[in-house]
């Protein structure tokens, strides 16, 4: 495993102290937070099937200014993006499929949603071994105690 400086740097006066990724990403804890728990709501009153089926109608939004954006087809391989795309989707459909069937087969979703929120544990993991990325120590440290998060939430 590498281990990475953490890249921080002071900020320059009147420069914005917040990136902008982590703006984006704070916002992501929230809406993925209210996602949570609209999904166990959701699998008491349709089935996990009819709910995955539901799911993307609720993405047409989000879509739409996509759709006008002239970014769309830019990149340095559109033919080959669009194919990562789609196995993106492909992944991500079955996870929710897993997910919507966990809440649905008697799992409640203040010990699910925390749990399967561990994903990103294999991102990481991921992304070190097929990405080159390293990790900081703070960082190890803070999977290890992930790890630990789930076999309390398992309790």
């Amino acid at each position: 495993m590498k281990f990475a400086s953490t890249g921080v740097s002071a900020a320059a006066p009147g420069r914005r102290r917040v990136p902008a990724w982590l703006s984006y990403s704070i916002l992501t804890v929230f809406l993925w937070g209210a996602w949570g728990i609209q999904s166990k709501v959701a699998v008491e009153r349709v089935s996990p099937w009819t709910n995955q089926v539901l799911f993307p109608l609720g993405l047409v939004p989000a879509v739409l200014p996509v759709l006008a954006s002239r970014d769309l087809r830019s990149g340095r391989n559109p033919r080959r993006g669009a194919a990562y795309g789609f196995a993106t989707g492909i992944l991500g459909g079955a996870g929710n499929v897993a997910f919507f069937l966990s809440l649905d087969r008697g799992g409640i979703a203040s010990v699910v949603v925390p749990l399967t929120c561990m994903a990103p544990l294999v991102t990481v993991l991921l992304a070190t071994v097929f990405l080159g990325e390293a990790l900081t120590r703070a960082q190890a440290a803070g999977i290890a105690v992930a790890l630990a998060a789930i076999v309390l939430l398992s309790v």
